[in-house]
């Protein structure tokens, strides 16, 4: 679908759900569709110059159509999993809920496979539950995103982990749960420059990332106008 025919659809959605509520339509041109991104440093844009520009949630927003609103609530060091960088425990979860976002974007896993953060592939789904059941409480629609690969590096993240335990625990999860699911590890080949320091991705992959996400969001908004 193209770029226009998009920004009708956001238009008559926005337009369509408010004037139910008894708000005109000239009010809902200045309302928005409100998106949440979830995660740790790679959603927070760790290591990027100018990263209120250049991360992944930034560059998504100037991606969509007007209509949306984009946040980044990510969290250097942040986990799924209890433990002392738990996102429960670091992100004043009011702070999200008093946004209301109407869709969550979650990336949460690369620091869980942190030999001293993994406990089991059942601990990280039970902590990643926990963060989506919290801040999806108020209706929030979910989007779920793989962590993308990594190279070697000295922040412990542990590739190998991420491959063969948790990006197999998301598709299981997510399957069960009705959540889309964007691999972002398959999107990326360790071949290209894609790293600014092995982990954390540079401006280029970011923009990938978030065109990706764009086209996945076209299809929850069409979903909720149908």
């Amino acid at each position: 679908m193209r770029m226009t025919n998009f920004r009708r659809i956001i238009f008559f959605y926005l337009t369509s759900i408010l004037s139910v509520s008894g708000i005109s339509a000239s009010t809902a041109k200045a309302s928005a569709i409100k998106i949440a991104c979830i995660g740790d440093s790679l959603t927070y844009g760790y290591g990027l110059f100018f990263r209120g520009v250049n991360s992944y949630p930034a560059q998504l927003e100037k991606l969509l159509p007007p209509g949306f609103e984009v946040m980044n609530f990510g969290i250097n060091g942040a986990c799924a999993v209890e433990s002392s960088e738990d996102y429960y425990l670091n992100q004043p979860y009011d702070q999200i809920l008093n946004w209301n976002p109407d869709i969550l974007v979650v990336m949460l896993g690369s620091n869980d496979s942190k030999e001293e953060n993994w406990t089991s592939t059942e601990a990280y789904i039970q902590g990643l539950n926990n963060i989506i059941k919290t801040l999806s409480s108020q209706g929030a629609s979910v989007v779920v995103m793989t962590p993308p690969p990594s190279g070697i590096n000295l922040f412990g993240i542990d590739d190998g982990k991420v491959r063969s335990a948790i990006i197999p625990a998301l598709v299981s999860y997510t399957s069960q749960k009705g959540y889309p699911l964007l691999n972002i590890y398959d999107v990326f080949s360790m071949e290209e420059n894609i790293f600014i320091d092995n982990i954390h991705l540079n401006r280029e992959s970011y923009l990938r990332i978030s065109k990706i996400l764009s086209h996945q969001l076209e299809t929850i908004v069409l979903k909720h106008n149908s």
